[in-house]
């Protein structure tokens, strides 16, 4: 599987300032669990964050010894005013979460987890299912 999180978009609200950052995700698989073999999705950092949650929830749960990566953080400056929204940190985010997506999509059980496949597949993911 080839994965790669690319082109990060801010996105505003109704006012105009900037609210939170989508990724692209872009797949390609010949993987037969998903239904096509290259798409894109677009995903929020909080996105990321309950895959990341999920897949160590069903680690612990199937008893599982293996360790899944960690997200990149978050900085002084992304917490308190618009830090989160200057270019050197969302491309620091950017290629943390693609580090983080390559090593899920090639982990020796993760990659077979339903919640990813639905986490790259699903046009109208939410992350609370």
């Amino acid at each position: 599987m080839n994965i790669e999180v690319t082109n990060p978009i801010i996105i505003k609200d109704s006012s105009g300032k900037p609210d939170f950052t989508v990724y692209s995700i872009q797949v390609e698989t010949s993987f037969p669990e998903y239904s096509s073999s290259n798409f894109e999705v677009k995903r929020r950092y909080s996105d990321f964050v309950w895959l990341r949650n999920y897949l160590t929830m069903r680690m612990e749960e199937k008893g599982k010894k293996l360790s899944i990566p960690e997200l990149p953080g978050d900085s002084w400056s992304s917490w308190f005013g618009p830090g989160r929204f200057e270019k050197e940190f969302i491309e620091e985010r950017r290629v943390g979460l693609d580090q983080f997506m390559k090593s899920v999509a090639n982990h020796p059980w993760a990659r077979f987890e339903e919640g990813l496949h639905k986490f790259l597949e699903k046009q109208d993911f939410i992350c609370q299912e």
